[in-house]
């Protein structure tokens, strides 16, 4: 089956209109402490080689140009992009061209070009010239997309105001076009002008609230923009030595030529807070000796009580960024006592911060609320799904949680999260209590279910066909009845089928209660603090080490583990993998289905008193160690696919040093887009400066470099005539793939035949709705090969 790709960024596909009521929870930022600072040069005293620092404030505006704006109606043909990416389209432009009637805005202060929504795409085109000496960047409110003559980044969809990228115009002068979601209401575009090589946006900031007592290590992330066409190699994260901080520094191998992105900074505190209610400066500095100053910026973090809701910060597995959950503490706390946890998830909008404030605290629970990466993120999906698991994993060893009482709960966009969690992790979760959730993107939305590879791919987005694996949890579900966001529909359905698994299944319908709602039964918002849901979760326990369960899972690459069993590769990639596991005193019975490869924990079968396994009529003994089943070498988790495996782990994108400048800014769009929807580090480098320390840390995803560089282990070759996959050769088109480049770590490649390099601004692999299986071909007509290696990466199947 072929699916046509969109022609444009598939953050279009990402524009949820699932926003929270008037009176849903929020988050407030953390205050800028230095704003219009003056410039420092004196040396920086713990550097090697003395270097200028900078000080930097609030950035210097740059003055609006001459927008003419246009509009596209939905489902009008769009001639823009075409132009686009042929380079005929040119700034100004006349009252009539490319089917578009354009005129003269008048901006106002804030930068707004267009006034209310409209459904269909808003176009902003203008010609800017850069002082010499100058880099400018853009904050554009509503803009899926900028292109900077044929350079592309993404914009601030959501209008969250605190998105900031480069703006790539050369001194001569560049066309620079804005696409905006007109549905998201009107486009703002403010640029912005420096001197500097680098902007520290401390508009978008991650950072944890300090609470009195605890001197913990903790983590700060910060959008960095790197504003010129060339890498900072062998960065430095510092935090400066303070009254209340320890100097610190991380590595990070490159700030991306022209791209934002996000850096992390370790703090290490001197002293514990004694007294909430204090603002405590820290001192932020970026060091490269690629650059001719470092630059530097101070922020203030809030003291909060022992036991008040807060931000707590960590160092993320997926990208080694900087992230936050939000924390309600027990109250009262007895540090010798161990709790229960239950995670929440937010809806679209809503900060993870904003989530826990809903809450009020509980006797006997922590209450740990995720951030999806984003306010609207991956909902819940792909990257959401795994920092909801991370975050999981870290609060339950920071708080010494008891694992036989942990729950699952979300709002809306958290609700579908909930299902899709819950039917994925159940092993982790007594009970589940989905709020106004939707099922999947096609029951709620009506969007076409995708076909062939990527029916697989993107399996575990179909939350219903993995209810089987509740079937022994407690399912409580909540809804408004004259909820216009979250048809109720929603709810009714997905419990309905629950039932078919398991009957310890609840539900309350507020009668008139719209999508957001609350009242007198909890100190918190009642739609999500709801008494009754947590006097389910009260009453019900999971055992980590069941073991009388069915377990099926799209891949491994979601969920490879369930109870002590974890599965590795499948027979057949296109098919899910099933484990039904049944008990007989001291013997488990597993029949496993299109299960080529897993591995038994031992040691946690034999705590559970089990001695002896079999597996599809073999019996074997339980060693105290792992037992593994079926053949070891070729595909398991973490080295598996499907492509956006690669990217689940921290990446570093590779292109070549000479040739084409679309590979860099390729790049460079690649690491923007991650940074704006999943607040993440990306790291970007031309071939030579790729070192052993950069490949043992990362997967590379190699851009535009040769086969005879990349040396695939699979079957997949390229050159600029033409493509080939599985056999099939293709002309004129574009091609990615992932294959393991080491035994324990995987490789990726994103190719294309020579003159079709326009092509790669089709493919945005960080998006919730859309993921490539192990390799796929497409090109300007749609995708020409989709589907999987075999469990040994040797045969290529197309599905």
């Amino acid at each position: 089956m072929r699916r046509v790709l969109p022609l444009l960024p598939l953050l279009l596909l990402g524009c949820s209109d699932d926003a929270p009521a008037a009176g849903a929870p929020d988050a407030t930022s953390p205050v800028d402490a230095a704003a219009d600072a003056p410039s420092d040069s004196s040396p920086s005293p713990d550097l090697p080689v003395a270097r200028p620092v900078i000080d930097q404030g609030d950035p210097m505006p740059f003055a609006m140009p001459d927008w003419r704006v246009g509009f596209l109606p939905q489902g009008a043909p769009d001639e823009v992009v075409p132009a686009i990416e042929d380079g005929s389209f040119t700034a100004p432009v006349t009252e009539a061209a490319w089917s578009i009637d354009w005129s003269d805005p008048e901006p106002g202060t804030d930068g707004q070009l267009t006034t209310g929504s409209r459904r269909g795409v808003v176009y902003a085109a203008a010609r800017i010239e850069r002082p010499a000496g100058r880099y400018l960047f853009a904050q554009a409110e509503t803009a899926l997309a900028l292109y900077v003559d044929r350079a592309v980044l993404p914009g601030d969809v959501y209008a969250s105001g605190r998105i900031r990228v480069p703006l790539p115009v050369r001194e001569g002068g560049s066309t620079v076009l804005v696409r905006s979601a007109a549905t998201r209401g009107a486009l703002r575009v403010k640029l912005f002008q420096t001197a500097d090589e680098v902007y520290l946006n401390t508009a978008d900031l991650t950072a944890p609230d300090l609470a009195v007592g605890e001197r913990e290590e903790r983590f700060v992330g910060l959008a960095v923009l790197n504003l010129t066409d060339a890498p900072a190699l062998g960065v430095t994260a510092r935090v400066e030595a303070g009254d209340d901080w320890e100097p610190s520094e991380i590595a990070i191998p490159s700030l991306p030529a022209g791209a934002v992105t996000q850096v992390p900074f370790r703090l290490m505190p001197r002293r514990a807070p004694a007294e909430a209610g204090r603002m405590v400066p820290v001192t932020l500095r970026i060091d490269s000796a690629s650059l001719r100053a470092s630059y530097r910026r101070t922020i203030q973090l809030a003291t909060v009580a022992a036991d008040a809701t807060r931000r707590v910060t960590f160092r993320s597995r997926i990208d080694r960024s900087a992230q936050y959950f939000g924390v309600v503490p027990p109250r009262p706390y007895d540090a010798s006592r161990r709790y229960g946890m239950a995670l929440t998830l937010h809806g679209a909008g809503v900060e993870g911060i904003g989530q826990a404030q809903a809450y009020s605290p509980k006797s006997d629970l922590w209450i740990v609320a995720p951030t999806n990466r984003r306010p609207f993120g991956f909902d819940w999906e792909q990257w959401g799904r795994l920092d909801g698991v991370e975050i999981l994993d870290d609060a339950m060893a920071r708080y010494r949680v008891d694992p036989t009482r942990v729950y699952l709960t979300g709002h809306s966009m958290g609700g579908h999260g909930t299902w899709q969690l819950g039917t994925h992790h159940t092993g982790r979760f007594a009970a589940i209590g989905p709020s106004a959730g939707w099922g999947s993107f096609q029951s709620y939305t009506g969007a076409a279910a995708p076909r062939g590879a990527f029916a697989r791919s993107q399996a575990s987005s179909n939350t219903q066909g993995y209810l089987s694996n509740l079937t022994h949890r407690g399912i409580y579900g909540i809804h408004g009845t004259a909820d216009d966001n979250v048809p109720i529909r929603e709810m009714r359905s997905l419990t309905a089928a629950a039932r078919m698994f398991t009957m310890d299944v609840q539900t309350h319908e507020q009668p008139g209660a719209g999508h957001w709602w609350d009242g007198d039964a909890s100190a918190g918002a009642d739609c999500v603090d709801w008494p009754p849901l947590f006097e389910f979760f009260r009453t019900r326990t999971v055992d980590p080490t069941e073991t009388r369960f069915t377990f099926t899972s799209p891949g491994p690459w979601v969920n490879p583990r369930h109870s002590f069993v974890s599965l590795r590769s499948a027979t057949d990639p296109s098919a899910d993998l099933r484990v039904v596991s049944s008990r007989e005193g001291g013997t488990v019975t597993l029949t496993a289905t299109n299960v080529r490869s897993m591995v038994l924990d031992g040691h946690a079968l034999r705590a559970a008193g089990v001695t002896a396994v079999v597996v599809d009529g073999r019996r074997m003994e339980v060693p105290d160690a792992d037992l593994p089943v079926g053949p070891q070498e070729g595909k398991r988790p973490g080295t598996h696919g499907p492509f956006n495996e690669a990217l689940q782990q921290p990446f570093c994108f590779v292109y070549p040093d000479a040739g084409p400048a679309v590979w860099r800014e390729y790049a460079a769009y690649l690491v923007s887009s991650w940074a704006v929807t999943g607040n993440g580090y990306g790291c970007a480098l031309p071939l030579s400066a790729v070192d052993a320390a950069v490949r043992d840390a990362h997967v590379l995803v190699y851009l535009g470099l040769g086969a005879d560089v990349v040396r695939p282990t699979v079957d997949a070759r390229w050159s600029d005539a033409a493509l080939t996959l599985g056999g099939a050769s293709h002309p004129d088109a574009a091609m990615v793939v992932v294959f393991p480049e080491r035994p324990d770590r995987l490789g990726a490649a994103i190719v294309t035949t020579a003159g079709s390099e326009r092509l790669l601004y089709r493919f945005m692999p960080f998006s919730s709705q859309f993921a490539a299986p192990d390799a796929m071909v497409f090109s300007a007509q749609g995708v020409r090969a989709a589907g999987f290696f075999d469990g040994v990466w040797m045969n290529f199947r197309a599905l």
